[in-house]
């Protein structure tokens, strides 16, 4: 008869993984993703963003403008984003005169924070964060997310609310990634934003 033993698995020191500083800051702030909406145009366009919407966009057809009183506009293509961390009244609209046939399509989500714990977050990031292709690559975590996205918009189902939720929580880390890589901080941005 063949007998087996039963161990019990201990991790090692460097199996045991630390809870990095952006986790703990994201906690701390309570990020949320909250909604995801299609915006789909088929002439020209002007859609009003109040003060207190923290929004994200993503092009998917044609290219849209965004602006905000006294920064210069922002445009984006297909497969490009930016984000709005501040809540900023914005417009989003084409960017140059369409014909009526063709359409503009761009996906529109929303975060919210915990407002007091996430001062010292906001205040260190810039009035935009933009996300563009590289040499007309797109960029990879990006179109796996738009994707998800828009199926859950196209076609909910039961937890659907959760799934864009989780899918917008990943975007904003994976944005906060690329704009600290871009800016040069490695991170201490982070641990200066915590310091009272």
């Amino acid at each position: 008869m063949r007998t087996t033993s039963s161990q019990r698995y201990v991790p090692t020191t460097d199996e045991t993984r630390t809870r990095d500083t952006l986790s703990h800051v994201l906690e701390v702030v309570h990020l949320r993703g909250d909604q995801i909406h299609r915006c789909v145009h088929g002439e020209n366009f002007t859609v009003e963003v109040p003060t207190g919407v923290r929004a994200l966009h993503i092009a998917e057809h044609g290219d849209i403008v965004i602006r905000t009183q006294g920064k210069a506009p922002i445009e984006l293509g297909p497969g490009e984003l930016v984000l709005l961390p501040h809540g900023h009244a914005h417009t989003i609209e084409n960017a140059m005169p369409m014909h009526p046939k063709n359409e503009t399509c761009w996906l529109f989500g929303t975060f919210t924070l915990d407002d007091v714990a996430a001062q010292r977050l906001l205040s260190v990031l810039p009035d935009f964060v933009e996300l563009r292709a590289t040499q007309g690559t797109p960029v990879e975590w990006l179109d796996v997310s738009s994707r998800l996205l828009g199926a859950e918009v196209d076609d909910p189902k039961p937890g659907s609310s959760v799934m864009v939720s989780r899918i917008l929580d990943l975007l904003f880390v994976q944005i906060l990634r690329a704009w600290a890589r871009a800016d040069g901080s490695n991170g201490g941005w982070l641990t200066a934003a915590m310091d009272p």
